[in-house]
């Protein structure tokens, strides 16, 4: 946030009143303020990015989170919440699953287990979610101790993974891994009621990658059946 606006809202917090854009005086407001932050604010503070003032202003209780890893006990009712919010009510998470989330190391935090919470609940298809859904050292492609992919191509590399397990299935063999990636991306797009945004944020890629695939597939059938006339 530039210095000026952090002089701004400063006197929003002390005089606790706005002036709104064409307004004729200040009107008064009553808020609660919750701010978060990664970064050490005292050393902006000293490298002049941040104002010592409006640090003392919001440092009022300060609450210290500390990452997922230093809080297993969080991650089942963390996956609870998820699975309720994106719209799973059956899915939920076996003993072993389970376990194996808690001996994760979590570089990327909360946002790191929502993807891979994402990404099982896709192949378990909404269901109980095994150890083997998971697919921990294989979705993220990394070791416990390095660093997550955050990627779009880390994010396709999982799809595959997602796309070659499926296919390994009784009822899959006969598919290619093409063939796959068009079946879990229409799968996807049903279950999110045909929402481009969700299924690509689902899927670990953009939208304008979606929507390309999605006008390769619309090209591909128009080819077949022009190829098909007599």
């Amino acid at each position: 946030m530039p210095l000026s606006l952090q002089a701004k809202l400063l006197r929003v917090l002390q005089e606790r009143v706005v002036d709104r854009l064409g307004g004729k005086k200040p009107l008064p407001i009553d808020i609660r303020v919750i701010s978060t932050t990664n970064r050490d604010l005292r050393e902006m503070i000293q490298a002049g990015n941040f104002r010592e003032d409006l640090f003392y202003r919001l440092n009022v209780v300060p609450v210290r989170l500390f990452p997922l890893r230093e809080r297993l006990d969080d991650i089942e009712p963390l996956a609870q919440s998820y699975f309720f919010r994106q719209g799973y009510p059956q899915a939920s998470l076996s003993a072993a699953a389970l376990a194996q989330l808690k001996s994760y190391s979590w570089r990327g935090n909360v946002r790191e287990l929502f993807d891979v919470l994402e990404r099982a609940v896709i192949v378990a298809g909404g269901k109980r979610i095994e150890a083997e859904h998971l697919l921990l050292e294989e979705v993220i492609g990394i070791g416990a101790d390095e660093p997550p992919a955050s990627t779009e191509n880390g994010n396709m590399a999982a799809s595959a993974v997602i796309l070659k397990k499926q296919a390994e299935s009784a009822e899959s063999k006969s598919l290619s891994v093409r063939e796959m990636e068009k079946q879990l991306i229409f799968q996807t797009l049903h279950q999110v009621n045909d929402n481009r945004t969700q299924a690509a944020k689902r899927l670990g890629i953009s939208v304008r990658t979606l929507r390309n695939k999605l006008k390769a597939y619309r090209e591909k059938e128009v080819e077949k059946e022009f190829n098909g006339r007599p």
